[in-house]
C-alpha cells in the first residue's frame, strides 16, 4: 500500500491548482442601475495554466444592486451580460496582486468598466454619472 499516499498526495496538489483555498486575487464589483436581471460568468485557468478541469461559472444579479465576485490567481475571464448587451474583462493577476475592477450598468442596460468614483452605494437611488 505504499501507492495510497502518493495517490493522496496528488489529490491535495490537484485540488490546490484548481482554486480549492487560493486566495480571493481579483475582486470584480458590478454596479446594476438597472432594473433588469443580469449575469456574471468567469472563466479560470484549468490544471497548470491548461484547459483541463477549466472551471466555468455563471451566477445572475438583481437590478438595481451591486454584485461582487472574487477569484484567485491566475488568468481570468468575466463577462457582464445584460440583455443583448455584454463586456467582458481579461485580467491576469500573480499570487501577490490585490487587483478590483469595477463595471457599471446604466439605467438604459450600457455596460461599461469604469472607476471605482462612478460606483453608486445604492444603484438606482441616484443619478449616477455617465462614464466618458
Amino acid at each position: 500500500m505504499r501507492l495510497l499516499p502518493g495517490v493522496a498526495a496528488l489529490v491535495v496538489l490537484v485540488v490546490g491548482c484548481i482554486g480549492g483555498g487560493s486566495p480571493h486575487n481579483v475582486t470584480i464589483e458590478v454596479a446594476n442601475e438597472s432594473s433588469t436581471t443580469g449575469a456574471f460568468s468567469w472563466q479560470s485557468q484549468g490544471l497548470f495554466g491548461t484547459g483541463l478541469l477549466r472551471s466555468t461559472e455563471r451566477e445572475p444579479f438583481g437590478g438595481c444592486a451591486i454584485y461582487q465576485r472574487s477569484v484567485g490567481p491566475g488568468q481570468q475571464t468575466f463577462t457582464v451580460t445584460l440583455g443583448t448587451q455584454s463586456l467582458a474583462l481579461t485580467v491576469d493577476a500573480a499570487a501577490t496582486d490585490d487587483l478590483m475592477r469595477y463595471v457599471l450598468i446604466r439605467p438604459d442596460g450600457g455596460i461599461s468598466e469604469v472607476d471605482q468614483s462612478l460606483i453608486p452605494e445604492r444603484p438606482c437611488d441616484s443619478e449616477t454619472p455617465t462614464p466618458d
